[in-house]
């Protein structure tokens, strides 16, 4: 994979204005806007990408991002790193609680 890491929600928006990407790997609390709603923002940006969302917390709200199709994939940590490439690998996946 061509990876590109970035240190904050307001800096992968920047670099999704400049150029595509197919996914999107985010986790859900970051300083500044949290991974659903860097996801919401890609999506009123209208781009394409698949989004996969990592999360420690699983509440409500995070839950509520997967239903309504923000997100693509939910991955609740600790997780294998294999567990992280069958997610970006397969097209669709049901919620996984591991």
């Amino acid at each position: 994979y061509e990876v590109t890491a970035l240190s904050s929600p307001l800096e992968a928006l920047k670099k999704l204005k400049e150029r595509s990407f197919d996914v999107v790997v985010t986790d859900y609390s970051m300083p500044g806007m949290n991974g659903g709603q860097l996801a919401a923002q890609i999506r009123k940006m209208g781009l394409k990408c698949r989004i996969i969302m990592i999360t420690g917390l699983v509440e409500d709200q995070v839950i509520e991002y997967y239903r309504s199709h923000l997100i693509h994939v939910l991955l609740v940590k600790p997780l294998e790193v294999q567990t992280l490439i069958d997610a970006i690998e397969k097209e669709e996946q049901p919620l996984k609680f591991e």
